[in-house]
């Protein structure tokens, strides 16, 4: 069983690996202060002719979560509203990844991002796995990304395995994919390293 200290180095270790994926920084203090997420990738700019043009694609707030639990993680709508209310007023996308050991070895890492960035990725598969929109969390896990995706059909045009959910709080409904961190970074043109 790790200590405390070492569970605080583990997880600045995954954030640290999150962002160098990415080509970003991990937040100070994992975002505690003023700068929400855990890391941030920011959008980069070079002059071109005497105009400024964009060198990198994307922009992201990262908040990543790790649990050593074979059930997983449930990601609530709380959670999931400050990271996306820090990230769009930034200019930035969401990215809400989670990392939980899988049954018999290794671990699973899945990224949540809203169905609108998802869609200029890949072609969102309609199905849907959503609890009424009122429900205020959604529990990612092994079991549950396992089910999901081994009952997606296969086509040519959509070979990334992914879940579409919906959570919400009542007042609004969030529309989030989820898919392995791995396919992630591969759509979004970045290597992960290690």
């Amino acid at each position: 069983m790790k200590t405390k200290k070492g569970k605080r180095r583990a997880v600045k270790a995954e954030e640290e690996k999150l962002a160098s994926a990415l080509g970003g920084r991990r937040t100070f203090n994992s975002g505690a202060g003023d700068e929400k997420g855990d890391a941030r990738v920011h959008q980069t700019y070079q002059v071109v002719d005497g105009s400024p043009q964009e060198t990198s694609e994307f922009a992201f707030r990262i908040e990543s979560k790790t649990t050593e639990k074979v059930s997983g993680y449930r990601l609530n709508v709380k959670d999931w509203k400050k990271l996306r209310d820090a990230a769009l007023g930034a200019g930035e996308t969401p990215v809400f990844v989670v990392r939980m050991p899988r049954f018999l070895r290794g671990h699973l890492r899945l990224a949540v991002v809203p169905v609108s960035f998802a869609n200029a990725l890949l072609s969102v598969d309609k199905q849907t796995v959503s609890h009424m929109g009122k429900k205020r969390s959604f529990k990612l896990s092994e079991k549950v990304w396992n089910l999901c995706t081994s009952e997606l059909p296969r086509t040519a045009e959509q070979d990334v395995p992914h879940i579409r959910i919906s959570i919400g709080d009542g007042s609004k409904d969030y529309d989030l994919v989820v898919l392995e961190w791995e396919w992630f970074t591969h759509l979004t043109n970045c290597e992960e390293e290690g």
